[in-house]
């Protein structure tokens, strides 16, 4: 890849004074709705929401690398763990490893995992690849794919901040509340500016008619309550909300739904 990369570099040859400029501070003259979303989707494919919890259990092996066969050994893993990060088949693969034996306690062999998570991925890709008419639709449909993954962020980050942040778990490892503060507004903004271009996408792909909002609301809703139910978790395990808070309203909730449910019986 950095081979590829460079020689693109070589051929392209861009301005070396505004690559700089931009990578010290990021802005983009001229630039439409478009180009942002293109900018949104490459970070997208870049930092997805497995590789959270992914960094996670590769730092504990890297640890074990340095006490066992010392300093050296540990950097070359991390070498290799960086230049491995380039590709999401590797580290999909090793999230999905982690998060079938850590979460649902479920071991399978290797081979048994590559093959159904590569076979899951790769189908579709290959079906939309022989029927696609042209090099420009698949462009455009590789830069939607990367912007729906934003759907799942909320999914990722919010218990991520939830159990860094729980006591329970972490004890004295947990969260300061200066990381907490910072962990949650970069949050807030990151799945405010993902819900925008959901939306944004959805309008212009679909349309705005009134029966367009009607058929997606089913799977809006439980989307939005599910994305709340992690949140007040969340701010629960951040000590913004009280837990005996919610406890209470939660009681008060379901009441009011078995009262709605009897009287419509």
């Amino acid at each position: 890849m950095a081979i590829s990369f460079g020689y693109e570099f070589i051929v392209m040859k861009p301005p070396i004074e505004s690559v700089f400029a931009g990578t010290v501070v990021p802005w983009c003259s001229g630039c439409g709705k478009e180009e942002i979303i293109t900018a949104i989707s490459i970070i997208g494919a870049v930092i997805m929401p497995h590789n959270f919890y992914l960094h996670s259990a590769l730092v504990k092996g890297g640890i074990y690398l340095g006490c066992q066969f010392g300093l050296v050994a540990m950097l070359v893993w991390g070498i290799g763990i960086l230049a491995a990060g380039q590709s999401s088949t590797m580290t999909g693969t090793y999230t999905g490893q982690f998060v079938m034996e850590g979460f649902i306690k479920i071991s399978w062999p290797k081979w048994k995992r590559v093959l159904v998570t590569r076979a899951v991925a790769i189908t579709p890709t290959l079906i939309l690849c022989i029927s696609a008419n042209g090099i420009k639709n698949l462009t455009g449909m590789n830069d939607f794919l990367n912007c729906v993954q934003m759907v799942q962020l909320p999914f990722a980050i919010i218990p991520m901040i939830t159990f860094t942040s729980s006591e329970k778990i972490m004890h004295n490892f947990k969260n300061s509340k200066g990381l907490k503060a910072f962990a949650l507004i970069s949050s807030v903004i990151t799945i405010g500016i993902n819900v925008y271009f959901i939306i944004q996408t959805v309008s212009e792909h679909l349309g705005t008619e009134w029966y367009i909002w009607i058929a997606i609301t089913p799977i809006t809703i439980p989307y939005v309550l599910f994305v709340a139910y992690l949140s007040v978790y969340c701010l629960v395990e951040c000590n913004i909300l009280s837990d005996t808070m919610v406890s209470q309203q939660v009681e008060v909730f379901e009441k009011q739904i078995f009262m709605l449910g009897n009287s419509w019986i």
